[in-house]
């Protein structure tokens, strides 16, 4: 079957709605949907800034001890990977920064989850580092290979914010552990 073929073919036709919640028009709830706007291609799917690196190395640090005092054994904490989950539009995926994957297969990992495999979850926590322009990016624009680009090493001050707080309550629970 060709991409974005499907028996469907003659209803109309809408945008995907991506990390936006929207109150959808009546004609809009059944109209087939255009995911040619999400393809994603390993050409496409950009390395990383210094900054953007560092601010993701930080995070799977923290994640890694927050993991290691919860006692998460059975997870897989790491990044940029492709996670598809429409079988019939297999670009139609996203590469998250950092992810947490519940109970994952053994090794070898493939190389793109495949949400409707067996053993191919989609991750329990996912997080993408975004440009400041990041309403440009999600809500008025899909993810073109433009917009993959742009969702580079921002909200900056946000994510270096969250990072601070996490590290402080790691901190916090350091310390009541080694007081208890």
């Amino acid at each position: 079957m060709e991409h974005g073929s499907s028996p469907q073919a003659n209803r109309p036709v809408r945008r995907p709605w991506a990390f936006v919640v929207r109150d959808p028009a009546p004609q809009d709830v059944a109209a087939r949907i255009d995911w040619s706007a999400w393809y994603l291609t390993d050409e496409e799917d950009m390395g990383d800034s210094g900054e953007h690196a560092e601010i993701i190395t930080i995070l799977l640090s923290v994640l890694s001890e927050l993991a290691a005092m919860r006692g998460w054994t059975e997870v897989l904490l790491s990044r940029d990977n492709f996670f598809a989950w429409i079988q019939e539009e297999p670009l139609v995926r996203v590469s998250p920064d950092v992810y947490l994957l519940d109970d994952p297969p053994p090794r070898p990992r493939p190389k793109m989850w495949q949400t409707w495999l067996p053993g191919h979850r989609p991750p329990r926590w996912a997080v993408e580092i975004v440009s400041d322009d990041w309403r440009n990016d999600y809500e008025e624009a899909p993810q073109t290979a433009e917009d993959r680009v742009r969702v580079e090493a921002a909200a900056r001050h946000e994510a270096e914010d969250r990072i601070r707080a996490l590290e402080a309550e790691l901190s916090r629970l350091r310390e009541k552990r080694s007081g208890s």
